[in-house]
Order: C-alpha cells, then sequence, then structure tokens
C-alpha cells in the first residue's frame, strides 16, 4: 500500500475514532412513567418504557426490563403523558411564501450595518423611490 494513502487514512481514522466514543459517551436515559408509548409497530402497538442515547432508541419494553438493562441511566419520569412517535410538519403555505419574495430577507445579519446594508440592497433591487416604505 502506498505510504501516503496509508497516512492519511491513519490522520483520518483519529478525530472519526474520537468522535465515536464523544457519541458513545452521551448518557444514556431511560423514560418510564407515560400513561401510553405508541411504538408504530402492529405486533407491539404501545411500550411501558424506552431508552435513548444520541436521540435514537436503545431498547423499547416494559419498564422494569428496560430499566434492568440500564441501571445507570438517566431517569425521566412521563408523568402519566402519552408519548407518540416525533411527527415533523414540513409544509409550506405559498401566498406566505410568495409574500416572502416580496420582502427584505435579514436571516443571518448580526449588527445594524448588516441590516441597514441588506435593506439599501433590497430597495436598489427593486428600484423603490426614495423614501418609500421597506
Amino acid at each position: 500500500m502506498n505510504p501516503l494513502l496509508l497516512a492519511a487514512l491513519l490522520a483520518l481514522a483519529v478525530p472519526l475514532s474520537a468522535t465515536a466514543q464523544q457519541q458513545d459517551a452521551a448518557p444514556v436515559a431511560v423514560l418510564t412513567g407515560a400513561e401510553a408509548i405508541y411504538t408504530a409497530d402492529p405486533d407491539r402497538p404501545t411500550a411501558e418504557a424506552f431508552a435513548m442515547q444520541n436521540g435514537r432508541l436503545l431498547m423499547v419494553g416494559s419498564a422494569e426490563r428496560v430499566r434492568a438493562a440500564y441501571p445507570d441511566a438517566r431517569r425521566l419520569d412521563a408523568e402519566g403523558r402519552t408519548v407518540v412517535p416525533g411527527f415533523i410538519d414540513a409544509h409550506a403555505h405559498l401566498m406566505g411564501l410568495g409574500e416572502s419574495l416580496l420582502q427584505a430577507d435579514l436571516v443571518g445579519t448580526d449588527s445594524p450595518q448588516d441590516i441597514v446594508q441588506r435593506l439599501q440592497s433590497f430597495a436598489e433591487e427593486r428600484d423603490l423611490p426614495e423614501g418609500a416604505w421597506l
């Protein structure tokens, strides 16, 4: 194997392994005490508890089994609430999207000077008369 290629692979492996170790170091959390945990699994539609780490489920099942599997985990009590899988509603209102094109984009500005510069550019691009509302 080419020594330069081997050195490059080793140089990449060290930071990547450190990243993996840091992710594994995140604490495990166990959630119990829910009225119901809906699993979206037709064979087991509800559960009593689950364990998670780094935003990923590690185990779903009875509170007794999950606690036994992760005795040192951080404990979370759902206090009788219902737990459902996360839903991300990615939708848009077309009228609002169209209207946003008529507005100055100030996202990412971090100073009054940035805001003024963006507003000036916005007015120039649209050839607004002096004194017009932005």
